[in-house]
């Protein structure tokens, strides 16, 4: 399925994004959330990535437009700076959409299963 057929399907499932759900680079999007900047390190901290790991999946974030990363030097000292672009905002919102939406429908699906399994007093299957 292509990705702009996935966008459009009526499957949740279907439409979570593999760029953002994945659990570090939705940690990284959920955390720059809070203030829409955060320094590398601040953010290493705050999701416990390793350096290595916390390198690779910002690439994988800035190539698809969801973080700028901007290097810059204070002193002699390096800085390494990610924002939250707006694109990333929309993309972030639309997966935490698109996961209510999912929940929402498991938990209906319980409650019939539940129902029926359950039926009401004075009820006769037969």
């Amino acid at each position: 399925m292509t990705t702009q057929n996935a966008r459009n399907s009526s499957e949740p499932l279907e439409r979570i994004s593999d760029i953002v759900h994945q659990k570090s680079r939705l940690a990284i999007l959920a955390t720059l959330n809070e203030s829409g900047t955060f320094g590398f390190n601040s953010l290493k901290q705050v999701t416990k990535l390793t350096d290595g790991n916390l390198s690779r999946h910002l690439e994988v974030l800035e190539k698809a437009g969801l973080v700028t990363i901007t290097k810059t030097f204070v002193g002699k000292r390096p800085r390494t700076t990610i924002t939250l672009t707006d694109e990333g905002l929309r993309s972030l919102k639309d997966e935490v959409a698109i996961m209510q939406e999912f929940l929402e429908s498991v938990q209906a699906a319980q409650h019939k299963h539940a129902t029926s399994q359950n039926p009401q007093p004075g009820y006769s299957a037969g």
